[in-house]
């Protein structure tokens, strides 16, 4: 093909395309609008709108210790609680046994008897526990000497807490001289033992002028009067031998089944071996038949003599003992009641 040709062809393709585009107008009615605006305006609007949304919407908190997965944390109600309040000293569990001793009111330590006397033996114990003793408590012997003293005594009346009670076991000095204790324990109703331990401790001699063997009685004007023994006088001894005398009773106030029997005690104390003559003293209200003044060689140390006032109805009272030889010296008063039911 010619040059000619082909420039005849291009240009008649030319004049086809020009006939076949419209005008432009010469007042546009509407803004052309850029794709890129159309774009970026529905995305700020769909920002907007995403906005308004979180408005209205509560926004969630964020997540705190306790909202965790992790367990709890348990509280110290159990461990921090506070501990039950434990019981003082001077309270007890309701029913509690316990006891303690007081004083010997009769036969102290090492007091010596002959072979074979006869003598009575009187503790004061209290009832430290919290449970009431009756009389189906008592004092039983546990160890040592018996002394031919029984298995047990009852308690002689009812003890509530806090009070004391004097118990009394009748003995019998072994008859081979030496020193022999007994020891004794209270045991309940149940025939339970419980403190304290109580002891006798005597010592056993076969000389004539041994001590704790004189045992001079009393009654009321209803009995007869008793004889107090008298041994043989020492030939030398000191004006002022006696140095104490004391009285004691077994129980001081008692209510009970008349008659009824006060055991009395006297210590009468020397610094050296002596005769010594003594009397019961005692005022009632009423006449009384006593004893008349005995003389009882007794040696250094303290010795040991009882008197038993027997009365069948009440009385109430004091008592006393006298010493007139080889000194005067006066025992303290003790005093004591009796109601019968």
């Amino acid at each position: 093909m010619s040059k000619k040709t082909i420039f005849v062809v291009v240009l008649a393709l030319a004049v086809i395309l020009t006939a076949c585009k419209s005008p432009a107008p010469a007042t546009p009615t509407e803004p052309t609008t850029d794709p890129n605006m159309v774009m970026t305006a529905a995305a700020n609007t769909a920002s907007a709108r995403l906005t308004d949304i979180a408005a209205m919407t509560p926004t969630a908190p964020p997540a705190t210790a306790t909202e965790t997965a992790a367990p709890p944390t348990p509280t110290l109600t159990a461990t921090t609680a506070a501990p039950q309040a434990s019981p003082t000293s001077g309270s007890l569990p309701t029913g509690q046994d316990q006891a303690a001793y007081v004083s010997d009111v009769t036969i102290p330590d090492g007091t010596i008897f002959q072979p074979g006397a006869q003598f009575t033996k009187t503790w004061r114990i209290a009832n430290t526990g919290s449970s009431t003793w009756t009389t189906d408590y008592k004092l039983a012997w546990v160890d040592g000497n018996q002394m031919g003293g029984p298995a047990s005594v009852a308690v002689p009346s009812q003890v509530a807490p806090g009070e004391n009670v004097d118990i009394s076991v009748n003995l019998t000095a072994p008859t081979t001289p030496g020193k022999y204790t007994g020891y004794w324990k209270m045991m309940n109703a149940s025939g339970t033992l419980f403190d304290s331990l109580v002891y006798v401790e005597i010592n056993v001699s076969d000389s004539t002028t041994t001590p704790g063997t004189g045992t001079p009685t009393a009654t009321s004007t209803s009995g007869p009067s008793p004889t107090a023994g008298v041994s043989t006088p020492t030939s030398t001894q000191s004006a002022n031998a006696v140095t104490g005398v004391s009285l004691a009773v077994d129980q001081a106030d008692v209510s009970a089944t008349c008659p009824h029997t006060f055991l009395f005690t006297t210590q009468i104390t020397l610094s050296q071996a002596a005769n010594v003559t003594y009397q019961l003293e005692a005022e009632t209200g009423f006449a009384l038949t006593l004893p008349g003044p005995a003389t009882t060689a007794l040696n250094a140390g303290v010795n040991i003599l009882s008197y038993q006032l027997d009365f069948t109805d009440n009385v109430s009272g004091w008592a006393r003992v006298r010493v007139t030889s080889p000194n005067e010296v006066v025992s303290n008063q003790v005093n004591f009641t009796l109601t019968c039911p």
